[in-house]
């Protein structure tokens, strides 16, 4: 057991002190955030339509739908986005020989 508590208190020492510079480190480095004013350019480049953001990436996509299923008011259009997904992936199993219409 005082191995154990040896082990943990010189590891715990060890990361007090820091100094080195390993894997932690360069990590830390490549998630920074640029500065703000770096950022000002890329705002404007940014696409903030409903099609860019909620259909294109997934990510949004999920988000907009937890926010619709969230809000009682919304359900209604989620419901019908997907059913109109239902409906493009029987055209896209057909291989868009036939037309199928509901």
């Amino acid at each position: 057991m005082e191995i154990e508590s040896m082990v943990a208190n010189s590891a715990l020492i060890k990361a007090r002190e820091g100094g080195s510079r390993g894997r932690s480190y360069k990590w830390k480095e490549m998630l920074r955030f640029n500065h703000i004013s770096q950022c000002r350019d890329q705002a404007s480049s940014i696409e903030r339509e409903y099609y860019s953001l909620c259909v294109k990436q997934p990510i949004g996509k999920n988000l907009f739908q937890l926010f619709c299923r969230s809000r009682p008011d919304l359900q209604n259009y989620i419901s019908l986005l997907d059913a109109l997904a239902s409906i493009h992936s029987i055209k896209v199993e057909v291989n868009g020989s036939l037309d199928v219409f509901l």
